[in-house]
């Protein structure tokens, strides 16, 4: 990763609390809603939203550039699915940002060579393979080892996010023991409703357990 990037984020906050300056430092842009899985805690892959274009994107990431944002991030649906991600990457990069892509990790081994000034891939690894794949889909668990390993051999740091459910919960030892294994970031976070997610109160553990996995961790 390119460490000058990183050390750039303190000074922009720094700006935006400490001297008034109100800039979004940091930004998602929902690239595109399609999406080759339906996560049970997702509704996204629902959507059918018309995608904006390459030359709108550059405009865009144009615009946050002159206000002061330091990091782009990149979300679906799934973003690999755009034939343009790659280019899209190449011009936040050009432009200084921080890049990061958020991905199910299905379609990373394919286009690695199109990740190539990526600085953070953010796949989502929930557990053990019987566990994944009961949460994701059938197959999921080893796409997205696979897409872990490609970026690690590549130089693309990796931060993966856990969705803490009732089917993972209790495999927090096996997150622990893969990220160290295979030299990858761990991002815990739990399972909530906001206007994209799926019915979370399927995979909704009980609050004991949150808090005791919260405490140890």
């Amino acid at each position: 990763m390119n460490k000058p990037k990183i050390l750039s984020l303190p000074k922009a906050l720094l700006k935006h609390y400490a001297f008034g300056k109100r800039t979004p430092i940091s930004v998602n842009i929902q690239v595109s809603d399609n999406c080759n899985y339906s996560c049970s805690y997702c509704s996204v892959w629902k959507l059918h939203r018309k995608e904006i274009t390459t030359e709108q994107m550059f405009k865009l990431m144009d615009g946050l550039k002159k206000l002061g944002t330091q990091r782009i991030g990149f979300t679906g649906g799934e973003p690999l699915l755009r034939n343009d991600i790659g280019r899209l990457i190449d011009y936040a990069h050009g432009l200084g940002f921080v890049t990061t892509l958020v991905t199910n990790g299905s379609l990373v081994e394919k286009r690695i060579n199109e990740l190539k000034n990526l600085d953070i891939l953010a796949p989502s690894l929930q557990g053990p393979e019987e566990v994944h794949d009961k949460q994701i889909k059938k197959g999921a668990y080893k796409n997205i080892i696979n897409a872990i390993k490609a970026a690690r051999q590549h130089g693309i740091r990796v931060w993966n996010v856990v969705v803490l459910t009732k089917y993972n919960i209790g495999h927090v030892d096996f997150l622990l023991k893969k990220a160290d294994e295979l030299d990858f970031y761990l991002h815990f976070q739990p399972v909530f409703a906001y206007p994209l997610s799926g019915d979370v109160s399927k995979v909704m553990p009980p609050l004991d357990k949150y808090r005791e996995v919260i405490k140890r961790l």
